[in-house]
């Protein structure tokens, strides 16, 4: 069960809300922005063609069907290559706003997991693939000004997709291919969109945290 959580964890930021619409008046800047907001634009598309890199992390079990702590380590999400759509700095009202759109985001990772499934143990740990359909992930920075320099006092991710799947090698300490790893992760993938609503919340403050450093280093160079 770690596996999975840990392939929901590769999705990254995932059962996170509605996406809100970029067309929002709230993230309507007028006029083309001033010469440093193009700037923080600019570099943040930079930054989001690039893979992104989650450092170790733990979650605790949820309260849903599946209860699960997980522990996460060497997080690869690819797949954001071009996938900027919307990027818009406006200082004056003190906001950042980025969406991002992917046809297919995958996620690598290294699992540890232990935890219950509808009442039933399940632990396991080892290498994990999770891949999300039809992404669209909205990010909403809220930053002051002070002495020139630019600080983030809060970010919000919303997170929204099709479907998806995942891959685990390892659970219950099979060696594979096993019995009852492909059994579980089959049943898994049958309901995966369930599964992903469930218990990608639990990844929601990490993924703030992670984006709100990455657009920290950003807002430095300007």
């Amino acid at each position: 069960m770690r596996g999975i959580f840990i392939v929901f964890t590769l999705c990254f930021l995932a059962s996170f809300n509605t996406v809100e619409s970029n067309e929002n008046p709230e993230f309507a800047r007028k006029g083309p922005g001033t010469e440093r907001e193009r700037a923080i634009e600019e570099l943040i598309r930079k930054t989001f063609r690039e893979p992104v890199t989650f450092g170790n992390f733990s979650v605790n079990p949820g309260n849903g069907v599946l209860r699960v702590k997980q522990t996460i380590n060497n997080m690869l999400v690819s797949g954001l290559s071009k996938a900027v759509r919307t990027v818009q700095a406006d200082l004056k009202a003190g906001t950042i706003f980025m969406t991002y759109e992917v046809k297919r985001l995958t996620t690598h990772v290294d699992y540890e997991l232990e935890g219950y499934c509808l009442l039933l143990p399940i632990w396991g740990k080892g290498k994990a693939v999770v891949v999300m359909d039809d992404v669209r992930v909205t990010a909403k920075a809220t930053v002051t000004s002070q002495h020139d320099k630019i600080k983030i006092t809060e970010m919000k991710i919303t997170f929204d997709m099709s479907d998806g799947y995942f891959d685990l090698s390892s659970l219950f300490g099979e060696s594979q291919p096993g019995f009852l790893t492909p059994l579980y992760v089959k049943v898994f993938n049958a309901n995966s969109r369930y599964i992903f609503n469930e218990i990608l919340p639990s990844y929601i403050p990490h993924s703030e945290e992670v984006l709100s450093t990455v657009w920290r280093l950003v807002l430095e160079k300007v």
